[in-house]
């Protein structure tokens, strides 16, 4: 079994920053009106423009909680927890009159937070090779 890995003060303030970025990812991602009405670009960039974001929000929020938590199988947990907020999100934004959740952005999500696993495993493959190199 695995030694328990203790909560260092690095540690402590990498969790505090996770835990602010993946609330206020969640609630821009509920927010009514997420861009003001001044600042809404043509349509076309409105829409790359947000796909980016959903790439990049779970992108980053999945990223920060894999670098978290400890041990293969909590990561597995934590991604699949990540598309389970992806999923929900977009329920909630339904329920917003001025949004619309759909599938397609619940795709999104899940390329952002696929993109966030495969970046963790190369890092920490090429960590542990260079350790058994030495």
């Amino acid at each position: 079994m695995a030694e328990r890995q203790p909560w260092t003060p690095r540690r402590r303030l990498h969790a505090v920053v996770w835990a602010g970025a993946l609330a206020t990812w969640t609630a821009l991602l509920l927010d009514p009106n997420p861009v003001p009405p001044a600042l809404v670009p043509p349509e076309w960039l409105a829409y790359l423009l947000a796909k980016s974001l959903h790439v990049i929000g779970y992108f980053a929020c999945t990223i920060l909680g894999l670098w978290l938590w400890r041990g293969l199988s909590w990561r597995v947990v934590y991604a699949g927890l990540m598309v389970w907020h992806g999923i929900g999100t977009e329920v909630g934004q339904t329920y917003i009159p001025t949004r619309s959740g759909t599938p397609k952005d619940v795709g999104w999500d899940a390329l952002g937070i696929t993109i966030a696993c495969v970046v963790t495993w190369w890092l920490y493959s090429r960590r542990n090779s260079l350790l058994r190199s030495r």
